[in-house]
Protein backbone atom coordinates (compact mmCIF):
# COMPACT_ATOMS: atom_id res chain seq x y z
CA UNK A 1 0.00 0.00 0.00
CA UNK A 2 2.35 2.14 0.87
CA UNK A 3 5.64 2.86 -1.16
CA UNK A 4 8.93 1.06 0.86
CA UNK A 5 10.60 3.95 2.96
CA UNK A 6 14.46 3.64 3.56
CA UNK A 7 16.76 6.17 5.57
CA UNK A 8 20.21 6.26 4.05
CA UNK A 9 23.04 7.37 6.03
CA UNK A 10 26.17 8.45 4.61
CA UNK A 11 29.79 9.68 6.00
CA UNK A 12 30.75 12.88 3.81
CA UNK A 13 33.82 14.86 3.83
CA UNK A 14 32.93 18.70 4.17
CA UNK A 15 33.80 21.95 1.75
CA UNK A 16 34.50 22.85 -1.45
CA UNK A 17 37.53 20.90 -1.52
CA UNK A 18 36.82 18.24 0.89
CA UNK A 19 37.27 15.45 -1.33
CA UNK A 20 40.83 15.91 -2.30
CA UNK A 21 41.42 16.80 0.98
CA UNK A 22 40.29 13.31 1.44
CA UNK A 23 41.56 11.46 -0.72
CA UNK A 24 45.18 13.25 0.12
CA UNK A 25 44.61 12.62 3.68
CA UNK A 26 44.58 8.68 3.15
CA UNK A 27 47.40 8.37 0.38
CA UNK A 28 49.20 9.53 3.39
CA UNK A 29 50.58 6.73 5.33
CA UNK A 30 50.63 8.25 8.87
CA UNK A 31 46.63 9.74 8.65
CA UNK A 32 45.23 10.68 10.53
CA UNK A 33 47.92 12.88 12.94
CA UNK A 34 45.21 14.18 15.25
CA UNK A 35 41.99 14.02 16.58
CA UNK A 36 38.73 14.00 13.77
CA UNK A 37 35.74 15.71 14.11
CA UNK A 38 32.21 13.66 12.62
CA UNK A 39 29.65 16.64 12.71
CA UNK A 40 26.62 14.80 13.69
CA UNK A 41 23.01 16.86 12.56
CA UNK A 42 21.10 15.06 15.34
CA UNK A 43 20.84 15.38 19.29
CA UNK A 44 22.45 11.73 20.97
CA UNK A 45 20.89 8.77 20.97
CA UNK A 46 18.71 8.95 17.63
CA UNK A 47 19.33 6.46 14.60
CA UNK A 48 21.98 8.64 13.05
CA UNK A 49 23.75 9.21 16.22
CA UNK A 50 23.61 5.86 17.21
CA UNK A 51 25.30 4.73 13.67
CA UNK A 52 27.76 7.51 14.09
CA UNK A 53 29.28 6.40 17.06
CA UNK A 54 29.73 3.09 16.60
CA UNK A 55 31.35 4.18 12.87
CA UNK A 56 33.98 6.59 15.21
CA UNK A 57 34.58 4.15 17.86
CA UNK A 58 35.71 1.44 15.20
CA UNK A 59 37.52 4.30 13.34
CA UNK A 60 39.56 5.42 16.39
CA UNK A 61 40.37 1.91 17.50
CA UNK A 62 41.42 1.22 13.92
CA UNK A 63 43.75 4.30 14.17
CA UNK A 64 44.73 4.96 17.22
CA UNK A 65 43.27 8.68 16.92
CA UNK A 66 40.24 10.10 18.37
CA UNK A 67 37.36 10.32 16.01
CA UNK A 68 34.90 12.29 18.41
CA UNK A 69 30.87 12.85 17.73
CA UNK A 70 29.90 16.52 17.89
CA UNK A 71 26.09 16.68 18.13
CA UNK A 72 24.62 20.04 16.34
CA UNK A 73 20.95 19.01 16.58
CA UNK A 74 17.93 21.47 15.04
CA UNK A 75 16.46 22.99 12.33
CA UNK A 76 15.67 19.45 10.69
CA UNK A 77 19.38 19.00 10.41
CA UNK A 78 19.91 22.61 8.93
CA UNK A 79 21.77 23.98 12.12
CA UNK A 80 25.05 20.79 11.64
CA UNK A 81 24.54 20.53 8.23
CA UNK A 82 25.30 24.42 8.02
CA UNK A 83 28.38 24.00 10.63
CA UNK A 84 29.46 21.28 8.83
CA UNK A 85 29.40 23.21 4.81
CA UNK A 86 31.57 25.83 6.55
CA UNK A 87 34.03 23.73 8.37
CA UNK A 88 37.54 23.69 7.53
CA UNK A 89 38.26 20.96 3.98
CA UNK A 90 41.17 19.40 5.86
CA UNK A 91 40.33 15.60 5.98
CA UNK A 92 39.85 16.50 10.17
CA UNK A 93 36.20 17.42 9.58
CA UNK A 94 33.36 14.40 8.50
CA UNK A 95 30.24 14.95 8.51
CA UNK A 96 27.32 11.79 9.19
CA UNK A 97 24.30 12.97 6.57
CA UNK A 98 21.18 11.08 5.84
CA UNK A 99 18.20 11.58 2.57
CA UNK A 100 16.95 14.54 5.08
CA UNK A 101 19.92 16.71 4.34
CA UNK A 102 20.71 15.68 1.43
CA UNK A 103 17.87 15.80 -0.41
CA UNK A 104 14.55 16.46 1.49
CA UNK A 105 15.31 19.49 2.89
CA UNK A 106 16.94 21.39 -0.10
CA UNK A 107 13.79 20.12 -1.67
CA UNK A 108 11.24 21.92 1.29
CA UNK A 109 12.92 24.64 2.16
CA UNK A 110 14.15 28.16 0.28
CA UNK A 111 17.77 29.55 1.13
CA UNK A 112 18.83 26.51 2.51
CA UNK A 113 22.88 27.65 3.81
CA UNK A 114 24.41 24.93 2.21
CA UNK A 115 24.21 23.22 -1.16
CA UNK A 116 24.45 19.28 -0.85
CA UNK A 117 26.00 18.76 -3.96
CA UNK A 118 28.79 21.76 -3.80
CA UNK A 119 29.37 21.96 0.00
CA UNK A 120 30.10 17.90 1.24
CA UNK A 121 31.57 15.09 -0.88
CA UNK A 122 30.51 11.42 -0.11
CA UNK A 123 33.23 9.02 1.45
CA UNK A 124 30.88 5.98 2.57
CA UNK A 125 27.49 4.99 2.37
CA UNK A 126 27.47 3.38 6.18
CA UNK A 127 24.04 2.01 6.16
CA UNK A 128 20.48 1.46 5.03
CA UNK A 129 17.55 0.92 7.45
CA UNK A 130 13.91 1.13 7.07
CA UNK A 131 11.64 2.55 9.53
CA UNK A 132 9.56 1.00 12.21
CA UNK A 133 6.42 1.62 12.64
CA UNK A 134 5.81 1.51 16.62
CA UNK A 135 3.17 2.24 19.12
CA UNK A 136 2.43 2.82 22.60
CA UNK A 137 1.29 -0.67 24.33
CA UNK A 138 -1.86 0.82 25.64
CA UNK A 139 -3.22 2.00 21.94
CA UNK A 140 -5.19 -1.69 20.91
CA UNK A 141 -3.65 -1.89 17.56
CA UNK A 142 -1.66 -5.19 16.34
CA UNK A 143 -1.13 -4.39 12.95
CA UNK A 144 -1.45 -1.81 10.19
CA UNK A 145 -4.72 -2.67 9.45
CA UNK A 146 -5.94 -2.19 13.19
CA UNK A 147 -4.35 1.03 13.21
CA UNK A 148 -5.85 2.23 10.27
CA UNK A 149 -9.27 1.21 11.08
CA UNK A 150 -8.58 3.06 14.84
CA UNK A 151 -7.54 5.96 13.14
CA UNK A 152 -10.51 6.16 11.09
CA UNK A 153 -12.92 5.79 13.82
CA UNK A 154 -11.12 8.60 15.57
CA UNK A 155 -9.89 11.25 12.70
CA UNK A 156 -7.12 13.88 14.01
CA UNK A 157 -7.37 12.21 17.53
CA UNK A 158 -4.11 9.92 17.60
CA UNK A 159 -0.92 11.79 17.65
CA UNK A 160 2.08 10.75 16.12
CA UNK A 161 5.95 12.06 16.24
CA UNK A 162 8.57 12.46 14.65
CA UNK A 163 12.41 13.60 14.79
CA UNK A 164 11.22 17.36 13.30
CA UNK A 165 9.30 18.68 10.48
CA UNK A 166 10.61 17.48 6.77
CA UNK A 167 12.45 14.67 8.63
CA UNK A 168 12.19 11.38 7.00
CA UNK A 169 9.82 10.23 9.47
CA UNK A 170 7.47 12.85 9.37
CA UNK A 171 6.91 12.56 5.56
CA UNK A 172 6.99 8.62 5.81
CA UNK A 173 4.03 9.43 8.12
CA UNK A 174 2.11 12.01 5.96
CA UNK A 175 2.86 9.22 2.81
CA UNK A 176 1.01 6.31 5.40
CA UNK A 177 -1.81 9.12 5.84
CA UNK A 178 -2.41 10.31 2.02
CA UNK A 179 -2.46 5.96 0.75
CA UNK A 180 -4.36 4.79 3.65
CA UNK A 181 -6.55 8.15 3.80
CA UNK A 182 -6.43 9.03 8.01
CA UNK A 183 -6.00 11.99 9.83
CA UNK A 184 -3.30 11.82 12.11
CA UNK A 185 -2.25 14.88 14.21
CA UNK A 186 1.72 15.37 14.09
CA UNK A 187 4.06 16.44 16.73
CA UNK A 188 7.78 17.74 15.93
CA UNK A 189 10.62 16.75 17.99
CA UNK A 190 14.23 17.65 18.55
CA UNK A 191 15.40 14.25 17.07
CA UNK A 192 14.29 10.85 16.97
CA UNK A 193 15.61 10.04 20.28
CA UNK A 194 13.16 12.76 22.26
CA UNK A 195 10.48 11.25 19.82
CA UNK A 196 10.95 7.93 21.23
CA UNK A 197 11.25 8.94 24.96
CA UNK A 198 7.89 10.75 24.13
CA UNK A 199 6.56 7.99 22.90
CA UNK A 200 7.48 5.21 25.81
CA UNK A 201 5.68 7.98 28.09
CA UNK A 202 2.53 7.73 26.50
CA UNK A 203 2.62 11.31 25.36
CA UNK A 204 1.88 10.24 21.50
CA UNK A 205 1.04 7.60 20.24
CA UNK A 206 3.38 6.03 17.71
CA UNK A 207 6.24 7.01 15.38
CA UNK A 208 7.92 5.79 11.81
CA UNK A 209 11.23 5.46 13.56
CA UNK A 210 14.45 4.33 12.90
CA UNK A 211 15.10 1.14 13.45
CA UNK A 212 18.48 1.66 15.50
CA UNK A 213 16.65 4.54 17.32
CA UNK A 214 13.46 2.42 18.60
CA UNK A 215 14.54 -1.77 17.98
CA UNK A 216 15.56 -2.28 21.25
CA UNK A 217 12.16 -0.55 23.01
CA UNK A 218 10.28 -3.04 20.54
CA UNK A 219 12.08 -6.16 21.67
CA UNK A 220 11.88 -5.04 25.22
CA UNK A 221 8.25 -4.47 25.03
CA UNK A 222 8.05 -1.11 25.83
CA UNK A 223 6.63 -0.12 22.44
CA UNK A 224 5.08 -2.79 20.22
CA UNK A 225 6.67 -2.94 16.50
CA UNK A 226 3.24 -3.33 13.52
CA UNK A 227 5.69 -2.89 10.40
CA UNK A 228 8.44 -2.32 8.68
CA UNK A 229 8.69 0.38 5.80
CA UNK A 230 10.90 -1.59 3.79
CA UNK A 231 9.68 -3.74 0.37
CA UNK A 232 10.89 -6.61 1.97
CA UNK A 233 11.21 -7.92 5.97
CA UNK A 234 13.75 -6.69 8.02
CA UNK A 235 16.44 -9.37 9.01
CA UNK A 236 16.95 -7.48 12.18
CA UNK A 237 12.75 -8.48 12.99
CA UNK A 238 12.37 -11.39 10.73
CA UNK A 239 8.79 -11.71 12.55
CA UNK A 240 8.14 -8.38 11.82
CA UNK A 241 5.76 -7.50 8.82
CA UNK A 242 6.18 -5.01 6.08
CA UNK A 243 3.26 -2.27 5.58
CA UNK A 244 2.66 -3.93 2.26
CA UNK A 245 1.75 -6.93 3.74
CA UNK A 246 -0.97 -5.41 5.69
Amino acid sequence: MVRATLIRIALCAVGLAAGLAVVAAQAQPNYPTKTVRVIVPYPPGGGNDIIARAVADDLTRRTGQTFFIDNRPGASTIIGSEIAARATPDGYNLFVSSQTTLAIVPNLKRNVPYDPLRDFDAVSMLATQPYMVVVHPSLPVHNIRELIALAKSQPGKLVYGSPSIGTGGHLSAELFKLAAGVDLLHVPYRGGAQGATELLGGHVMLMFATMSSVHAYAVSGQLRAIAVTSAKRSPAVPQGPTIAES
